[in-house]
């Protein structure tokens, strides 16, 4: 299992103006019986996450008003709203295919040439809103090009967007990387003393109960270009 998640990336290294390959775990928990992988993207996904997988495609480009709200999505709930004990309404497949359409139409709207280059991931309701998540197809090196729509629920209109190709940008000036020169099964022998194998109880995506489960994750890294290990920690 944890060769399966052992995987080769590019990580940025600022100082040094240059890409870095790296041997890297990506965390995961096995259930106790061994009968499944957990991912942590689904444990901390709220009950009331829609999971999508659709390909957003359109032939003609479109315009759409965006209404520019001042979106406020702080945790701090009112005394009234506590005694009520506030709840969150789960989405209705009358709303999901609404919110699926108006998404479309923000593309259509904002990102003209992208068709068929966009996945409609998933969405869920915040406060009186509706947040859709969406990713590229195409990876930047270790990251995804992501894309969030905010959706008034009330009146179906596009509060704002929020678009991580700021972030991305700010790598788009650093060097290639080295040649790699470690290969997998070296990295995960430096490596493999400091993974750390956690008794936890996860909840399962797919019920209302907790699994007890092994959480695989290691704070190392291995610079791929000299086998050095990197402590996660102090980047």
């Amino acid at each position: 299992m944890i060769k399966n998640h052992f995987h080769l990336i590019e990580m940025p290294d600022e100082e040094a103006n240059k890409w870095v390959p790296v041997w890297n775990l990506e965390q995961f928990y096995i259930s106790n019986d061994k009968s499944g992988i957990i991912s942590p993207e689904s444990i901390y996904r709220l009950d009331t996450y829609k999971h999508l997988n659709t390909k957003i495609e359109w032939d003609v480009p479109t315009e759409v008003e965006i209404t520019s709200e001042e979106v406020d999505f702080s945790t701090e709930v009112t005394l009234e709203e506590a005694m009520e004990k506030f709840t969150i309404k789960p989405l209705s497949e009358g709303e999901v295919q609404h919110v699926v359409e108006k998404t479309k139409d923000f593309l259509r709207s904002e990102y003209t040439n992208d068709s068929g280059k966009w996945v409609l991931t998933g969405m869920y309701p915040e406060r009186n809103y509706i947040i859709t998540e969406l990713t590229h197809i195409v990876k930047y090196k270790a990251f995804d090009r992501k894309l969030k729509v905010i959706i008034n629920r009330s009146s179906m209109k596009i509060a704002t967007f929020f678009d991580n190709q700021f972030f991305l940008d700010r790598f788009q000036s650093l060097e290639e990387s080295d040649s790699v020169v470690t290969t997998k099964d070296e990295a995960i022998a430096k490596v493999i003393k400091h993974i750390e194998v956690t008794p936890v109880y996860v909840k399962d995506p797919s019920s209302t109960s907790y699994l007890l489960c092994a959480r695989v994750e290691c704070n190392f890294m291995v610079d791929a270009t000299n086998g050095e290990l990197i402590d996660i920690r102090d980047l």
